[in-house]
């Protein structure tokens, strides 16, 4: 509980930044995420091959299709794979997480492939 309110207070601060402070570090976090996927995505650097820098709206669209055809060079994990994600969620029990860490949501795939989410 200690750790979740000296989270909650840290975030806190962030509720009275400048435009210009949310506008950095939403940059910083955009720059650090964008580096770890394509050290880690075979997908990402192929993808976004000599547009590393680009700007997002630059970037080629990746449609849910595409993301779940290609979700094993897409993840940045080599512990998550689509087929072990799906296993989880057919067996799932909502207390337990997928490989001791992840979330897992699925869309209900009325467009005719369900869609597979993983986070942290």
């Amino acid at each position: 509980m200690g750790a979740v309110l000296a989270r909650r207070h840290a975030l806190r601060r962030r509720d009275r930044w400048t435009r210009d402070q949310l506008h950095a570090h939403q940059a910083r976090e955009l720059d650090r995420l964008r580096r770890h996927a394509y050290a880690h995505s075979p997908f990402y650097r192929r993808l976004h091959a000599g547009r590393m820098d680009a700007a997002l709206t630059e970037l080629p669209v990746l449609t849910k299709a595409e993301l779940i055809e290609r979700f094993d060079e897409v993840s940045a994990r080599p512990d998550v794979r689509l087929s072990a994600a799906e296993a989880y969620q057919a067996r799932a029990s909502g207390d337990e997480l997928f490989r001791g860490r992840y979330y897992v949501a699925g869309t209900a795939g009325t467009t005719g492939r369900r869609g597979v989410f993983v986070w942290d």
